[in-house]
């Protein structure tokens, strides 16, 4: 019975040093860095963190859309030199603890890249990106809570605040024929972008002559009202308010201006625009007369070869009419491509079999003039350039819908001032 029972024994001992040994495989392989869908099918997988439901979907879910469906147009015309791109998504709602873990699936999955909308999600997990050796590619600002040596995250545009001192300008540029200078408020939701819109605000009526006359702030969730914001911003004699709001804050605070005939004042509008044409589909000609500034062209550019690509996959793969795509499912177009080079020059370098996050980021480093059909300017990126606009379109919206109004008009260089680049 004695020597039964120690076989038993024995026996349990090495069946559970077998599973040990399986899971520190399963583990390993895992982050490995190139992902082979099979044996004769060469695939980089990247990774992508969507908002489909919660505060954050009326963006969220065309940007996911894009996404999924600029993937797929990438890989029907051949991938890159051959390979295969898979794009690996959850849904995190506005939760920082589903980012959290879908970033830790995405690095079991293999996934080489990360692609994220919202720039505070990838601020918290920064000692994380920069141990785990992961890319970034984030479609809004950059700013100086993302900055590594050498750069791991790069960005859309330089910094809010620049395309908010841009609005300044441009407003006194264009609208303020006065001989003092123009009175300008600033009208925010609580977050990060939206501090950063005030300081910038702020930095450019310094430089450029104007008064800053105070700011206000409604939350990002509960939003319900904003008349006492707008009302306080106008007694004080704005003749611009600049707005940094975005998703419900944004919704409400448009149909409030509408309401309380801000703009009948003598009070010019403007925003920076991340969720404008998203609002607009709520919204619609209550924003009449309101100018935005983005990095891209909107989708009522036809004569942009790659918004002409855009709205042909998305009624192609969709069923979609212009009219059903939110603006920021054409965000792809721009971020998408990037990937693809920094991924095609890091094959030169190292080969396929040899791929990592440290040689994509370092392909994301060395693109230099990158076309993408005119969707944005030509796209040359660095580790002291690490964003992919080298400007901004002006929009004012007319009978509800955006009207492009201006060139690629360069940043001011606020960022210069708050980023060690």
């Amino acid at each position: 019975m004695r020597g039964g029972e120690m076989k038993k024994r024995l026996k349990r001992i090495v069946v559970g040093l077998v599973a040990v040994v399986l899971s520190i495989v399963l583990l390993l392989t895992a982050a490995i860095p190139v992902c082979e869908a099979g044996p004769k099918e060469r695939v980089v997988r990247l990774g992508w963190t969507a908002a489909l439901t919660g505060p954050l979907a009326e963006t969220g879910t065309p940007s996911t859309y894009g996404m999924v469906d600029c993937v797929r147009l990438v890989n029907e015309r051949g991938g890159i030199n051959g390979v295969k791109l898979e794009l690996a998504w959850e849904d995190v709602g506005a939760s920082m603890a589903r980012v959290v873990t879908a970033y830790r699936r995405n690095r079991a999955k293999g996934v080489l890249v990360d692609l994220h909308l919202v720039i505070h999600w990838v601020e918290a997990m920064m000692p994380r990106i920069v141990k785990d050796e992961v890319p970034i590619v984030n479609l809004t600002a950059l700013n100086a809570r993302v900055l590594t040596k050498p750069q791991w995250v790069f960005c859309a545009e330089p910094h809010t605040g620049d395309v908010a001192g841009q609005l300044v300008k441009w407003f006194m540029n264009k609208y303020w024929t006065e001989n003092y200078p123009p009175k300008v408020g600033v009208f925010i939701y609580e977050s990060s972008s939206g501090r950063e819109c005030l300081a910038g605000v702020e930095w450019a009526c310094k430089q450029l002559g104007a008064e800053f006359v105070g700011y206000e702030v409604v939350p990002f969730t509960g939003c319900l009202d904003t008349s006492t914001e707008w009302l306080r911003l106008a007694n004080r004699g704005s003749n611009l308010i600049v707005t940094g709001l975005c998703l419900i804050p944004q919704v409400v605070g448009m149909k409030d201006a509408y309401r309380l005939e801000i703009q009948k004042k003598g009070i010019k509008l403007m925003d920076i625009g991340y969720c404008m044409t998203d609002s607009l589909r709520v919204v619609r000609k209550q924003a009449d007369g309101w100018i935005y500034a983005v990095y891209a062209h909107e989708l009522v550019d036809t004569e942009v070869s790659t918004i002409k690509e855009v709205l042909e996959t998305a009624k192609r793969y969709r069923g979609y009419d212009p009219e059903d795509i939110g603006g920021t499912y054409r965000a792809a177009w721009a971020a998408i491509p990037i990937v693809c080079e920094a991924i095609r020059l890091a094959m030169e370098e190292v080969g396929f079999e040899n791929l990592t996050g440290r040689a994509v980021r370092d392909g994301l480093a060395r693109i230099r003039d990158l076309d993408v059909g005119g969707l944005v300017s030509p796209i040359t990126m660095s580790d002291t350039k690490p964003f992919y606009a080298s400007g901004s379109y002006f929009y004012e919206i007319r009978e509800g819908k955006p009207c492009c109004i201006s060139d690629c008009i360069p940043y001011l260089g606020y960022y210069k001032t708050v980023l060690e680049l």
